[in-house]
């Protein structure tokens, strides 16, 4: 591959280099949301990257430090870019961030955070390299054909065009994130699938795994309630978690949620959903439940949310 131009040394070359450094850990499946990862040393920088809503992510703040350039330009380009929230880029509250605010995060004074997906770094990359976009192309195939025959796609992901010829996103080795829909969103189960699927028919707005946020006045509770530490533990959160994650935000209703309680004969999953119902009743948030068996009949499902929803 020729040179893109001559940086000093020290710096990256090619493109490939860019980018393969991003494939490869943006491929890891993180174990932990809102976490750091060190991504690496690059032009005598230590660069960061984040576990965000189960994937790796770059802040505009990190991925200028990535492209050795200044925050004010890559900010501009991603604001020419035309990006899709959830897809190319996350938008997190800042005081999200309460716990780890010593971290370097984003610009100060910023209420909301931008976390790049690799899809956003994908698309903003050429934007800052030149005339590439040809060169990117037929690298990427390579270097995917490469990790096909090697195997080195087990946990990362790779891209296929559905029916409508439109590109969607696949994991591979993990079959809880094998659903996908038209839009080529990924789903934890075929019945969250089939809900999402239900809610677009209704034209309902709805955030899929939305971040619901414990309170102190919840925290303490489930602090000083025996019965509930025991709950907890059995449901494998050791630790009280900061937040807990719907399946569906309905954004046309005021505090409405959708659980599709999708496992049954689990006590572990038992006791996770007995907190998430405590956690909603406190907040006084109104949840709607999907039962395992709710997925099976198309119909009715239809028909329930449109009761529950209210939409005529």
């Amino acid at each position: 591959m020729s040179k893109i131009k001559n940086l000093p040394p020290g710096n990256y070359l090619t493109l490939d280099k860019f980018l393969t450094p991003i494939i490869e850990k943006f491929s890891v499946k993180p174990e932990k949301d809102f976490a750091r990862y060190l991504f690496g040393n690059f032009n005598d920088k230590k660069i960061y990257y984040y576990a965000i809503n189960g994937e790796m992510c770059f802040t505009i703040k990190e991925f200028s430090k990535y492209l050795d350039m200044k925050y004010g330009s890559v900010w501009k380009a991603f604001q020419r870019k035309d990006l899709e929230l959830d897809k190319h880029f996350l938008e997190i509250k800042r005081s999200s961030f309460s716990s780890i605010d010593k971290l370097s995060i984003g610009k100060k004074g910023d209420r909301k955070l931008i976390f790049l997906t690799f899809l956003g770094v994908w698309k903003l990359l050429p934007t800052f390299r030149g005339d590439v976009p040809q060169q990117l192309y037929d690298w990427f195939g390579e270097t995917l054909y490469s990790m096909m025959k090697s195997n080195r796609l087990e946990r990362g992901e790779f891209f296929l065009t559905n029916s409508s010829g439109k590109i969607v996103s696949q994991v591979l080795g993990d079959k809880q994130r094998s659903f996908v829909d038209e839009k080529g969103i990924q789903y934890a189960s075929k019945g969250e699938m089939l809900i999402a699927k239900t809610l677009r028919q209704l034209r309902v707005k709805f955030q899929y795994n939305a971040p619901i946020y414990l309170t102190k006045r919840i925290i303490k509770i489930l602090h000083t309630d025996q019965s509930l530490l025991d709950t907890l533990v059995e449901a494998n959160w050791y630790n009280i978690p900061s937040y807990i994650t719907a399946d569906f935000l309905i954004r046309t209703k005021p505090r409405t949620v959708i659980e599709y309680w999708g496992m049954q004969n689990s006590s572990k999953y038992n006791a996770k959903r007995k907190i998430k119902e405590l956690i909603y009743r406190e907040l006084e948030i109104r949840l709607i439940d999907v039962e395992a068996h709710e997925d099976r009949n198309i119909p009715l499902l239809k028909k329930k949310l449109m009761k529950e929803l209210k939409i005529k």
